[in-house]
């Protein structure tokens, strides 16, 4: 292992055989070449990054776990837990438990700003609105709508300390149940920089929406 890319040869086939899964289940999900490869590369690229970081990480047990769950049961109890921030994404039709819901507006109500990406076609789905409309009644709570494709996983980013990314299942690339959590700050920093980048490009709600 080279200790200026802290990965293994099978870690990269293992990244590149998880790219390769997404895009052929992307390409089945939507008959598109360009659609799937875009996901797979997406994938890749974070993978890499992820995983290269994992692994040069210190005490790296302490700070990485895989948990398979249904929804965004995983992150209801970091969402309580933040006292500074919360960034996170909305790509797919799946809305997220009561439990998550109303953490993160307890969290709102007590003056944590929150602020989210939902990719356009997303929001444009009538529960997804209802759902929104709690979260656009409080000050603290900034939601921005990202107008390119989607990105093939979702994450949410707490006090730029912890991540959670969701990743699809096998069939449908429209529904998560796999959470990976990293609590290491140089991940969510990257992952900071990701979601500027992203919220720079994506215009707000217009101002009556907000106030519906």
């Amino acid at each position: 292992m080279n200790p200026r890319f802290p990965l293994s040869l099978s870690d990269v086939f293992g990244v590149l055989g998880i790219a390769g899964i997404t895009y052929s289940v992307v390409k089945d999900a939507t008959s598109s070449v360009s659609t799937a490869l875009g996901a797979a590369v997406v994938v890749a690229f974070f993978g890499v990054m992820i995983w290269a970081i994992y692994r040069a990480a210190p005490k790296r047990e302490e700070r990485f776990k895989l948990v398979v769950s249904h929804g965004s049961e995983e992150s209801v109890v970091f969402v309580r837990e933040a006292e500074e921030s919360i960034l996170v994404t909305h790509f797919t039709r799946d809305l997220p438990s009561r439990e998550y819901t109303a953490a993160m507006l307890a969290r709102l109500e007590k003056g944590v700003p929150v602020t989210r990406i939902v990719s356009s076609d997303v929001a444009q789905r009538l529960e997804v609105k209802e759902w929104l409309l709690e979260f656009k009644k409080h000050p603290k709570y900034r939601e921005c709508i990202y107008p390119r494709p989607a990105l093939p996983f979702e994450f949410i980013l707490i006090d730029e300390k912890l991540v959670v990314f969701y990743l699809p299942t096998k069939n449908d690339p429209l529904l998560l149940n796999t959470a990976l959590v990293f609590q290491n700050e140089r991940l969510a920093g990257s992952v900071y920089t990701m979601f500027e980048g992203m919220r720079s490009m994506s215009p707000s709600p217009p101002e009556d929406e907000r106030r519906a």
